[in-house]
């Protein structure tokens, strides 16, 4: 078995980064790909609604609490340390083929070091373009950049392209353990 391909995507807010990873996903998994998604964020957020159990729980003293329907799971539990982090993204991500990471994170069992796919708004520079991990730009507007890598440029409409791609150029296999 092998491990999943992590790639990062990036961009400044409302460049398209999450309309991206939606039609990736959708192209991948139309090929068979099993795609897993991790969104990075840095504000805090409050995940869980006051007064449902499962908050009742965490305010009683819970460490953590899961809460387990027939189809789906979610767990409630402080940020664990990095390294635990990431130990429990390779238990999440372990059946997966390509897993996207929303936001300029390291957080990615390869230590940040994943390929990077930046989306630029239209009027916008490139905001990584010095990121030695940068391999492609997504945006309708890009002209070129300073970048000191090699980097492709894709249409914006163009995201059935950019997954071939990235399928040959990291050479992105379908998991034979499912």
């Amino acid at each position: 078995m092998t491990q999943p391909c992590y790639v990062r995507i990036a961009g400044a807010k409302n460049s398209g980064k999450t309309t991206l990873i939606v039609a990736l996903t959708a192209e991948f998994t139309s090929h068979g790909y099993r795609v897993g998604t991790l969104k990075h964020t840095s504000h805090n957020h409050e995940f869980d609604r006051p007064g449902s159990d499962s908050f009742r729980h965490s305010a009683a003293g819970s460490a953590a609490t899961i809460i387990v329907s027939p189809e789906r799971f979610v767990l409630h539990a402080p940020r664990p340390a990095d390294p635990q982090l990431l130990s429990l993204f390779d238990n999440i991500y372990d059946d997966c083929d390509i897993v996207f990471c929303e936001g300029h994170t390291d957080l990615s069992p390869t230590s940040g070091r994943a390929p990077l796919v930046e989306c630029v708004a239209p009027g916008d520079n490139p905001l990584f373009e010095h990121d030695p991990d940068l391999v492609a730009l997504v945006g309708d507007t890009i002209e070129s950049t300073g970048s000191t890598n090699t980097t492709r440029v894709f249409a914006r409409s163009d995201s059935n392209a950019l997954a071939a791609w990235l399928r040959k150029r990291f050479g992105i296999k379908k998991n034979s353990k499912r």
